[in-house]
């Protein structure tokens, strides 16, 4: 039988699915995957590098999940979602979703 090795984007899209609209905070985020998927590094589920309003230098801005909301809490919206609204880094805009449609103001330096 051969091995199937799920990755970390994977876990927390499968926990989420279905509960889109609510909030979570960060360790609930991380509970939830590790109560469905045990033995996963708690390390390795970093919500915010899911959120279509934050980014952060030197990973990816391809996988998109949450909101991160103002108290620290994360909505769940979703892949695939038609978001609207700025794209932040270090409370600095750099970038603005339309409709879905991301668009890159400046580099994250």
């Amino acid at each position: 039988m051969p091995s199937f090795d799920i990755t970390i984007k994977q876990k927390v899209l499968s926990t989420f699915k279905g509960k889109e609209g609510k909030q979570f905070r960060p360790h609930e985020i991380v509970d939830m995957v590790l109560n469905k998927y045990p033995g996963t590094n708690r390390g390795s589920i970093l919500p915010a590098d899911y959120c279509y309003n934050r980014t952060n230098k030197g990973i990816k801005f391809d996988f998109h999940l949450f909101k991160s909301i103002s108290d620290g809490s994360y909505e769940y919206l979703g892949p695939n979602f038609q978001y609207d609204g700025p794209v932040y880094w270090k409370g600095t805009q750099v970038g603005i979703w339309n409709k879905g449609i991301h668009r890159q103001l400046r580099d994250l330096k």
